[in-house]
């Protein structure tokens, strides 16, 4: 049994994307001394995997309703977007960098640091509250 920290929907104009979400510590360091991913980081990367794995060999079960026994992701693609979000900026290395962007271009999972997290969040907030303003002008 597989359990996913969450998973969220996107739907731009392409259509609805499901994005499987992995959560781990602030704390956690994601590089080892030898800059290669650490084992923790690559259990989280593992955890994606899996996820489409089961979401691949369940395929109806994953976007059935949930009162027919279903999991409600609805038109969930199997090679769905994942995020890690683990560890903070200040650790992450030139070298690591290019690990990322490495596992990013190769099995479309984005690892981001929670300041980078926050930085969007906060980004977003302001977009909207200024949008909001605009519109009770």
């Amino acid at each position: 049994s597989y359990e996913a920290d969450f998973f969220c929907l996107d739907i731009p104009s392409a259509g609805k994307q499901w994005i499987g979400v992995e959560i781990e510590s602030p704390g956690l360091p994601v590089v080892t001394k030898a800059g290669r991913k650490s084992a923790k980081l690559e259990h989280a990367l593992q955890q994606i995997r899996d996820w489409r794995a089961w979401v691949r060999e369940n395929l109806s079960t994953a976007r059935g309703v949930p009162q027919n026994g279903g999991v409600g992701l609805e038109d969930i693609d199997p090679n769905f977007l994942g995020f890690v979000i683990v560890g903070r900026r200040a650790t992450f290395t030139d070298k690591f960098n290019e690990l990322r962007r490495q596992v990013e271009h190769d099995e479309r999972i984005f690892i981001r640091s929670w300041d980078g997290i926050l930085d969007w969040a906060s980004t977003r907030a302001t977009h909207w509250f200024q949008h909001a303003k605009r519109l009770k002008q």
